[in-house]
């Protein structure tokens, strides 16, 4: 009976004399690493300067030659445009859909310009680091302005030159694909990037939908579709047309 009490007891005992502890302080050290500081390792550097070769000619590598600068902005802008209507024509190549219209989130392009004159392949890969797919989704008329309408209140979306709208108030007015009024029992295919779809929250619906997988990474698809313009002696002429206009 004894030894059952003190099989009993003793976890109480040994928990309830536990001694809790918190923490007083905390500090770190910041180690900084400059380059140069160390000598680096040949055999290291044998191994590693064949890849870097390739990837250094491989980014340096002309795209295309560009008649004008590009830059991003609101309620569109040159860089966008070009972005929508290349994902437009490379998603119909890779699928063989009729693509009614492509668009990008705006923070998708992550450089404000391109210059005037040779683009290389390293400089699409910075206006789009991500690993994003390009992809196509049917939408309703319905759904087609609820997009347009999101796009609106945040100030405009790149997109293609199929598709054209008004902004007033923050609502999209007088949406049109390839200058008819959309309808609502139609269906509409859309292309964009992959994180449009399934990577953020900016229409549930979205989440719902079949999605056409390319497998090719939207930068990949903009880069085949410059090399195509620049190996048949033609330039990128970007420029502005109104598809997207604020009152």
């Amino acid at each position: 009976m004894k030894k059952i009490l003190w099989c009993l007891f003793f976890p109480i005992f040994i928990f309830s004399c536990h001694t809790g502890y918190e923490i007083a302080d905390a500090s770190y050290t910041d180690y900084r690493l400059e380059s140069g500081s160390y000598d680096p390792n040949p055999d290291v550097e044998n191994i590693l300067k064949p890849y870097r070769d390739d990837m250094s000619a491989e980014m340096n590598a002309i795209a295309i030659i560009s008649t004008a600068e590009m830059r991003m902005g609101r309620p569109e802008s040159t860089l966008g445009n070009f972005a929508a209507d290349a994902t437009e024509i490379m998603a119909e190549y890779y699928t063989d859909k009729e693509v009614a219209f492509a668009l990008h989130n705006y923070r998708g392009i992550r450089i404000g310009n391109i210059g005037k004159g040779p683009i290389t392949v390293g400089r699409i890969y910075e206006a789009m680091p991500f690993d994003n797919y390009l992809v196509t989704v049917d939408l309703t008329g319905d759904e087609v302005q609820l997009m347009c309408d999101f796009m609106a209140g945040n100030g405009g979306w790149p997109s293609s030159a199929s598709l054209t709208y008004e902004i007033y108030n923050g609502k999209a007015k007088n949406v049109k694909i390839d200058g008819k009024p959309i309808r609502k029992d139609a269906i509409y295919v859309m292309a964009t990037n992959s994180y449009v779809v399934t990577g953020a929250n900016y229409q549930e619906f979205l989440k719902e939908k079949e999605m056409t997988n390319t497998k090719v990474f939207v930068r990949d698809a903009l880069v085949e579709y410059l090399k195509s313009l620049h190996e048949a002696g033609k330039k990128l002429n970007p420029g502005l047309d109104k598809r997207v206009v604020k009152k």
